[in-house]
């Protein structure tokens, strides 16, 4: 579980504080949207609800996975035509029941995206290592440490010459070489 009490310290006064704390800057004009900051008075998502950058500090305030709060700013940013990155910022925090584990959500994000056909075309092998992996973590019984090393080894040692696509899988893989499961015990 994402900390002792799970999301917001499975206390609803926890959650609501901080979509209230949202919803005055976004009526302020100080929520931002962009990479993660914060400068006393506006910043992004994250900057504005823990008064600072860290997302470990985010993490540790509100209940979730350190994987999930990094991204709470670059996905609140990354949205097309039609996204209302403010609605997203405040279901981000809504739809999350205080006390919820969210502590499988960054394994199960990416078995999703270890399921994409592209990258299991132009890295069959790395794709199904990889996937093994987060399987475990997903099984309740993630691997050590070092097996993520020797995944993350192997993918780097591999030489997709001047193929730009599969370099580019590559590197997706190389993001996808770290444990949901295990924290810093990498």
């Amino acid at each position: 579980m994402t900390g002792l009490a799970g999301a917001f310290g499975g206390d609803a006064a926890v959650k609501t504080a901080l979509l209230d704390r949202l919803a005055r800057h976004r009526l302020a004009g100080t929520l931002l949207w962009g990479a993660t900051r914060w400068d006393g008075d506006a910043g992004t998502a994250l900057g504005v609800s823990i008064a600072g950058t860290d997302p470990a500090t985010y993490a540790a305030a509100f209940g979730y996975p350190l994987a999930l709060a990094a991204l709470l700013d670059p996905l609140a940013d990354t949205g097309g035509a039609g996204f209302d990155p403010a609605a997203f910022v405040t279901d981000w925090v809504a739809v999350v029941r205080p006390g919820a584990d969210l502590a499988p959500i960054p394994t199960l994000l990416m078995l999703d995206m270890l399921d994409d056909p592209d990258l299991r075309r132009l890295c069959p092998g790395e794709m199904a290592m990889l996937a093994a992996l987060h399987r475990a973590d997903a099984d309740g019984a993630p691997r050590p440490g070092v097996e993520w090393r020797a995944a993350r080894a192997a993918i780097l040692a591999v030489d997709p010459g001047d193929d730009r696509e599969r370099r580019a899988a590559l590197d997706v893989a190389e993001a996808l070489a770290w444990s949901g499961a295990q924290g810093d015990r990498r």
